[in-house]
């Protein structure tokens, strides 16, 4: 295509991203919604639009300006705060140092070659799949949902290329779009860390009575892994499918399987399960204790801290085990730093009082479920909370389902407490859009990913997720009823 063309087609796409942004801007407001809540919507909406079709980049310092201009925040000094002080992207920039320094010393191949030639799942493609999507749905249970997506898709790609998978390869895509999802479910299965904890007072607010975390974690557990094991066989009868690929596995195409670990490469993992070792012995111990009132002032942000700091502070044959520097240069992608930054201050916007969403969405939704029988109204609350979920924050899009649903659950005979659990678990599966969530921008800014062919791929998973959960509160309400 001649670069005259190029260009009036992508001033083009500029126009129409700046006048959505202009109509919202100029749009009659609608009570109880804002003239801030309008803004942000049109910026929401031309945000999206120019991350689909120009850039990451320029659209997130955008929409961080405009929201400043907006009303929803004080001023742009406020976003610009709010986006760097935020403890999720500050994690997000160290972890994929680390990461990178562990591509570059060889243990993600190494993290990859256990996988491919573990006994258990050699030449059989589906339990492959499904071994690979459970690692990274405990992961994320264990490590929070961005660090696991972006080791996932590390050890995706080491396999993936060094097995010939093309960069099209529709298992690559749905795997992708598998392990994202894998990485969101398990990040929500503990109650108590981060944003799940708001969510989690949430829900006990909602439901008017104490609801017991393990049950939460049991139920969740279950139902994560049921939509672990459907996204597997889903992938393996995927249409066009290249699975059977991995059927045809030389060994060697990684003729190092066998190679030990290096002192660097143990250090590096080592310092990721320390990490891990922290968010987990943090849910085992009281809160009210010395130790509990520790590890809450120091998390997981204070180890990645330590663990990177000490990485780069120690040296083996004068050079250090992470080169911090080289590996933030190198393995940290600014483009979506900003992008995540951008629709977490966005989706800020959208839970604030100052623009009226939350309380419009309340009336509409509202509106829509009363009258309706059991059966479709598990249905339609479930679907609801995940479509939603795709286009803002999913701390609002709980507490928006739980207060319209919950009220009415009762009434129709569904349990509130059952029904809240899932509510707080379907809400975490904001995947529909790249402002869906803080992690979306992590699938919807790969270069090798087109938007199409991720929604190929993530509908289907969606909708398995979708009706298991129904099915879930169908079967287990009676019990919950009595």
């Amino acid at each position: 295509m001649p670069d005259g063309v190029k260009n009036r087609r992508y001033v083009l796409k500029v126009g129409i991203g700046l006048g959505i942004m202009l109509v919202f801007w100029l749009l009659p407001v609608a009570a109880p919604l804002t003239p801030a809540g309008m803004r942000v919507i049109g910026i929401f909406l031309g945000t999206i639009w120019f991350y689909s079709t120009c850039a990451l980049t320029w659209p997130s310092l955008l929409a961080i300006m405009l929201l400043g201009l907006s009303g929803a925040f004080a001023s742009v000094d406020e976003v610009a705060g709010a986006l760097f002080s935020n403890s999720v992207v500050f994690q997000m920039i160290i972890i994929m140092a680390i990461c990178e320094g562990l591509r570059r010393s060889n243990a993600i191949s190494q993290m990859a070659r256990l996988l491919v030639f573990n006994r258990a799942v050699y030449s059989r493609p589906l339990l492959f799949t499904l071994l690979f999507l459970l690692i990274f749905f405990a992961l994320g249970i264990l490590l929070g949902i961005i660090p696991t997506i972006v080791i996932a898709y590390m050890v995706l790609d080491d396999v993936l290329g060094t097995l010939g998978f093309p960069a099209q390869s529709t298992y690559r895509e749905h795997m992708l779009v598998a392990l994202f999802l894998a990485a969101c479910l398990g990040g929500a299965v503990f109650p108590s860390r981060g944003i799940m904890g708001v969510m989690f007072g949430a829900l006990t607010t909602a439901v008017g009575e104490s609801v017991r975390p393990d049950l939460y974690s049991a139920l969740t557990l279950a139902l994560g892994t049921a939509t672990i094991a459907l996204m597997a066989v889903l992938i393996r009868y995927a249409p066009k499918s290249d699975i059977m690929q991995l059927k045809e596995v030389r060994r060697d195409l990684y003729p190092g399987a066998r190679t030990p670990l290096t002192l660097q490469q143990k250090s590096l993992l080592g310092g990721l399960v320390s990490v891990v070792a922290v968010v987990f012995v943090e849910e085992l111990v009281p809160s009210q204790s010395v130790a509990g009132q520790f590890l809450s002032s120091f998390g997981v942000t204070g180890m990645i801290c330590l663990v990177a700091a000490a990485l780069a502070a120690v040296r083996v044959e004068g050079r250090p085990l992470l080169e911090l520097g080289g590996c933030m240069r190198d393995g940290v992608p600014w483009s979506i730093i900003f992008a995540v930054g951008a629709m977490m201050c966005t989706s800020a916007a959208f839970s604030s009082q100052a623009t009226g969403i939350t309380e419009f969405l309340q009336r509409v939704l509202g509106g829509a479920l009363w009258g309706l029988d059991p059966m479709p109204f598990i249905f339609v609350v479930v679907l609801m909370t995940v479509v939603i979920s795709g286009f803002m924050s999913n701390y609002a899009v709980c507490v928006i389902m739980l207060n319209v649903a919950l009220p009415i659950s009762a009434a129709v005979g569904v349990s509130p407490l059952l029904l809240g659990i899932v509510i707080v678990f379907s809400s975490m599966l904001g995947a529909l859009s790249p402002g869906a969530s803080g992690p979306a921008p992590l699938l919807y800014g790969r270069r090798d990913l087109s938007y199409p062919r991720i929604y190929k791929a993530l509908l289907p998973f969606l909708a398995a997720y979708v009706l298991l959960a129904f099915a879930t509160v169908l079967v287990l309400n009676p019990i919950f009823i009595n």
